[in-house]
């Protein structure tokens, strides 16, 4: 939580998410703030901003991502198209339908998702061992549905994120990278 009296933060009460006993109070002459603008603003209180202020907090979220990182080895990703670029895959011409699809009816039939090699995007070789590959992979996913679903029912949650997760690899292993799994 955040303490404030007239307009002016006076504390800062953190809360350790693994172990919510465990509490710390922060006090300072200023305050740098590294998380979300929106949440901030309303812990500490929207009527001690100004209208414009309030007015760029008005913003809706973008959808959030499933994000699937992986090493490969035994396999050059250059020689299969892999380079300095985003691959973009859709099994759907309309990629608004598709869109739809995955986000409203959580439909990853035909998955549409980004896939990059990281590795190959930089000179810069500490991130990965010589002889492997970082590889991204990347979809929409409705956080409240997935939120949901943590918090009703933990197996139904881990199905649905491996259904993704399955649905995504059999066409990188049929279309980008041979036996990825």
């Amino acid at each position: 939580s955040i303490e404030v009296k007239k307009g002016k933060v006076l504390e800062v009460l953190a809360q350790n998410t693994n172990n919510p006993l465990e509490r710390s109070v922060y006090k300072a002459k200023e305050y740098v703030c590294n998380m979300d603008p929106k949440q901030t603003a309303s812990m500490i209180g929207i009527e001690h901003f100004s209208k414009d202020v309030r007015k760029r907090l008005s913003y809706q979220y973008s959808p959030s991502n499933f994000m699937i990182y992986a090493v490969v080895s035994g396999v050059d990703l250059k020689e299969l198209g892999f380079g300095k670029w985003n691959n973009f895959h859709s099994c759907d011409i309309d990629l608004n339908k598709s869109f739809r699809k995955m986000y409203y009816d959580f439909n990853y039939s035909s998955p549409s998702f980004a896939l990059c090699s990281p590795t190959l995007m930089t000179e810069d070789n500490s991130d990965c061992p010589s002889d492997r590959y970082l590889v991204e992979i990347l979809t929409v996913a409705n956080y409240n549905y997935f939120k949901r679903l943590k918090i009703t029912d933990i197996k139904k949650y881990k199905e649905a994120k491996s259904y993704i997760y399955n649905s995504i690899l059999d066409v990188v292993e049929k279309e980008y990278i041979p036996n990825f799994r």
